[in-house]
């Protein structure tokens, strides 16, 4: 997902900032690219098996679901409010 090497290509034009700290008030808003994150998760919690197992497991939708509500409530706890998650990026899909 994504456009390959735009990250690397923004960097120098960017700057890091701390946006926020365990345990504030919400203060910000987020938006989350929806299929991105569920293919991060995806690919976390199967190399946690993996780590565990030695192999390639499957991944079961209940397992990124969980794996999703704990890193959406990991980030609320550093003060964003969750908005919305997309599906993909406005206009046709």
């Amino acid at each position: 997902m994504g456009i390959p090497g735009f990250a690397s290509r923004m960097q120098a034009h960017g700057s890091t900032q701390v946006i926020g700290r365990k345990g504030e008030q919400c203060h910000s808003q987020a938006i989350i690219d929806g299929p991105s994150l569920a293919h991060t998760l995806a690919r976390l919690v199967q190399d946690r098996h993996a780590h565990d197992a030695g192999i390639a497991p499957n991944v079961s939708y209940s397992e990124i679901g969980e794996a999703a509500v704990a890193w959406l409530e990991n980030q609320e706890s550093f003060g964003f409010k969750m908005c919305v998650v997309l599906k993909c990026l406005p206009g046709p899909c």
